[in-house]
Formats: C-alpha cells, structure tokens, sequence
C-alpha cells in the first residue's frame, strides 16, 4: 500500500528561521506514522498558495504549515474549499489562529495532533476574489498593515508594528466609508471596521471578544470616530479590557459585509495588507479542516 503524502510548507523566515529546527523531527516522527514527507520551501509570494492548489493532483492527505498567518492564508486559498486537514506549526509573529485554538509549537505537541489527527471544521469566508480565515481590517489597520508591507525585509516581531502604528496614528486622516450587513445599510461614515472569525488579533489585542470560528456568523466592530484620543483609547481597552465599546462603536453580526467608500480606505487581510475597499465578504460555513490537540 503506498504511503499517506504530508506536504510540509515550510515559510523560512517565520519566526526567524525556528521552523527549519523544527522540521528534521517531523519528517522522522511522520514517516513513523506511515506517511512520505514532501518538504515545500517557500521562495515567494504566492508559493503556498501553488503547493496548496496542486493537493488533489498530488494525492495529498495532510498540510504541515510551518508559518504564520499569511502562510495558513495561502494555503486555504489554495485549496479552495478542498477538505484536506491542515496541521499547524505556530512559528509566526501574531499565529493568531494558534492562538485561538490553543495550539503550541513544541514538537511533542505537533507529533500528537498529527497521531491523534483529531479535526475541526471551521468557517472561512470570501473577501472579493479569494478566502479568508481570520479577519478583516478596513481603515486604520489596514493603513497600518500597508506601512508594514512598503518597509518590511525579512522576518518582523511584534515590535516591528510599532513604527508603522505610530506613523500612522500621527499621520492617517480617517476617510468615511459605508458598511452594508446583510443587504442593509448601517453605517454611512465607518472610519474604521474590523470583520472577524476569531476573537483573537495581534499580541495582547482582542477587539471581538465573542467571535467563534466556526459559528456560521461574522462577528463586526464598527467606529465612526476620526479623532487621534479616541483611537488610543480603542488600543487601551483592546489590551487591558479585552473589549472595545463606548458611543462611537457598535458590534453586529450577519454573514454578508459590504464595504464601500468613496476615497482609498486601505485594507488588511490576516494580517497582511491587502489593497483599498470595495470589499464584500461572506461566510462560508465549516470550509476548513485543522488538525487540533486531542481532548
């Protein structure tokens, strides 16, 4: 009988190079497990994306992400709704869908989720063209993850965001733009909105507490406030109380966002920036499949 394919894609600079520390012993500890190791070094944008596209060609039974987010976000994109689990290697910056699931990178805990292969499907959602898993940011994040993007070389830590957070917060002039929830229209001058799938965001920062991943529902913060305090308050309640509010937010949830502005309103999707609205995002109900920690 031939063996089981587990392609491992392997970002290089996630985590300044700890996931080549990690791979030796999962390629020992799967071929154990029966599987052939098929070892896919990312040289570029888009990489993950191309291996991940090929899986049904290839006869690929299983991902090993070695990455961050926007590795993860390739690969679901590449496999385009295809139920092939994927297993994670946490060794990013944010590793927010990590985070979410409670998934740790030692080797140990990797080798028994692949044992166990206990799965769980989650929801991700269309953003115009392609797939989401996490989130997305319109307007101040968004500008921020396009800084991010114009100066990054190399492997970044959180404490690479705070230049480009900074910047932005001094420089950024909250253009309006409006926001359609399932066919109706409930802000009309939005200067800033998150849409997510997962409660989790970057380092201490939590902005949609209640949102679960695999709910069926997009869970969205809306503000309409283009003062500088507001904003730094914003992050303070993100950090310290796990929970934005005041009078100019409001939380929905619906399973169809519709964002449109007049002026360039840059965009962030997990966590890579990712143009200027129009953005129409939809949930797309238990479309992916990961490898989580047994119970």
């Amino acid at each position: 009988m031939a063996k089981r394919i587990a392609r491992l894609i392997l970002n290089p600079i996630s985590g300044a190079g700890r996931g080549k520390q990690l791979l030796p012993e999962v390629v020992k500890r799967l071929e154990a497990l029966d599987y052939h190791a098929d070892v896919v070094q990312t040289g570029k944008p888009g990489h993950a994306r191309e291996s991940a596209a090929s899986a049904e060609a290839d006869n690929v039974s299983l991902f090993v992400i070695f990455g961050g987010d926007g590795t993860i976000n390739e690969v679901v994109n590449g496999l385009a709704g295809r139920p092939v689990p994927i297993c994670v290697a946490p060794v990013g910056t944010a590793n927010c869908l990590a985070k979410e699931l409670n998934l740790g990178a030692h080797i140990e805990q990797l080798v028994r989720r692949i044992d166990a292969m206990q799965t769980r499907m989650l929801d991700s959602f269309l953003v115009n063209d392609g797939r989401a898993l996490l989130f997305v940011g319109a307007g101040f994040d968004g500008e921020v993850g396009r800084k991010m993007c114009e100066n990054r070389s190399g492997h970044i830590t959180e404490l690479s965001y705070f230049l480009p957070v900074l910047r932005t917060l001094l420089t950024y002039h909250f253009p309006r733009f409006r926001v359609e929830v399932d066919g109706e229209e409930v802000e009309s001058g939005a200067t800033f909105v998150e849409v997510a799938n997962v409660s989790t965001y970057g380092g201490p920062i939590v902005l949609v507490p209640d949102a679960k991943p695999d709910d069926g529902l997009l869970d969205i913060l809306i503000s309409d406030s283009w003062r500088r305090g507001t904003m730094v308050e914003h992050f303070a309640q993100a950090c310290l109380a796990k929970r934005v509010s005041g009078h100019n937010t409001r939380r929905l949830r619906g399973r169809e966002v519709v964002l449109t502005a007049a002026e360039n309103v840059p965009m962030q999707i997990d966590g890579d920036f990712a143009g200027h609205l129009p953005a129409r995002i939809k949930i797309l109900p238990k479309s992916v499949c990961v490898v989580v920690d047994p119970t």
